[in-house]
Order: C-alpha cells, then sequence, then structure tokens
C-alpha cells in the first residue's frame, strides 16, 4: 500500500483527456499528469518547500484544443 499524504489527492484526469470548462468558448486537452504544486521558502537560511495546493485539491496542466498556451487547472478532489 502506498503511504498516503492529505496532500496528494487520486487522479480524475488522465493525459489527452479532452474536457470542456464551464464558461469556455473551447475545449482543453490534458498534457500532465496529477501533480502537487509546491513553493520555495527559506526558513532561518535554509531552502525549504511547501504544498501551494489546498488539501484536497489536485493540478493538471491543459492547452486548448488547437492552441499553444499551457494553463494550470486546480480540481477538487472527493
Amino acid at each position: 500500500m502506498k503511504p498516503f499524504s492529505p496532500h496528494r489527492a487520486s487522479a480524475l484526469l488522465n493525459i489527452n483527456d479532452v474536457i470542456y470548462v464551464a464558461g469556455e468558448d473551447h475545449c482543453y486537452r490534458v498534457v500532465s499528469a496529477p501533480a502537487c504544486r509546491i513553493h520555495y521558502l527559506r526558513w532561518q537560511g535554509h531552502l525549504a518547500t511547501a504544498p501551494s495546493d489546498p488539501q484536497g485539491y489536485i493540478t493538471y496542466r491543459v492547452k486548448p484544443l488547437g492552441g499553444q498556451r499551457v494553463d494550470q487547472l486546480v480540481l477538487r478532489a472527493y
């Protein structure tokens, strides 16, 4: 059994899935596996990392169909 992290959520989407985001006028293709974004900070002179996604959320990189721009999509995992 894999260790559980509160910042890790189950994969909801797979690479190459095509999704529609409500309010957008085009579809997106998922171009990355799920990830937990991190940010870097200095604590007492040492470089450290911390999750920047809230617990229970998961981040994907997506690209509009026919486009080149890559965006981040943050989803709540249930």
